[in-house]
C-alpha cells in the first residue's frame, strides 16, 4: 500500500469501514456481552495498540457463519489477554434488516459498524 495516498490521520481500515463504531458496553459481564445488544460509540482507541485488526462480513442468517462464529469467539478470547489486546474484530454485517443486524451483533464481543453504515449495502 501507498502510504503517501492516506492522509497520516487516517488508517487503511478507516477509509474502508469508517471512523464511528459500536461496542459493547463496558458495565457488562462476560456473559452479557455475547448475549445482549447494549452498545456505545467508540472510536479508533479501541483498536489502536493491537497488532491485528479483522474484517468479519457475516449474517445471523448464514449457517457457515453462524458455526464460524463460536470458533472466532474461542480464538479472540484466548489471544486477547486482560492485560494486552491483541486482536480486535470488525463486525461488518451482511443481515437485511436493523432489527436482525442487532440479533446477530447480541452474540458477539468485539466491535461491529453501525447498520447505518454504507458498507452494509455493498
Amino acid at each position: 500500500m501507498d502510504h503517501s495516498i492516506v492522509p497520516p490521520e487516517t488508517t487503511a481500515i478507516e477509509q474502508i469501514i469508517g471512523k464511528k463504531y459500536l461496542r459493547k458496553k463496558t458495565i457488562l459481564g462476560e456473559k452479557e456481552r455475547e448475549s445482549l445488544y447494549v452498545v456505545e460509540e467508540c472510536n479508533t482507541e479501541e483498536y489502536s495498540g493491537c497488532k491485528f485488526v479483522l474484517l468479519l462480513f457475516s449474517a445471523g442468517w448464514c449457517p457457515p457463519c453462524e458455526q464460524f462464529l463460536q470458533v472466532l469467539k474461542d480464538f479472540y478470547s484466548e489471544v486477547n489477554r486482560v492485560d494486552k489486546k491483541v486482536i480486535e474484530v470488525f463486525y461488518v454485517s451482511q443481515d437485511k434488516s436493523e432489527e436482525e443486524f442487532k440479533k446477530t451483533y447480541a452474540k458477539m464481543p468485539w466491535i461491529t459498524v453501525p447498520f447505518s453504515n454504507p458498507t452494509h449495502n455493498q
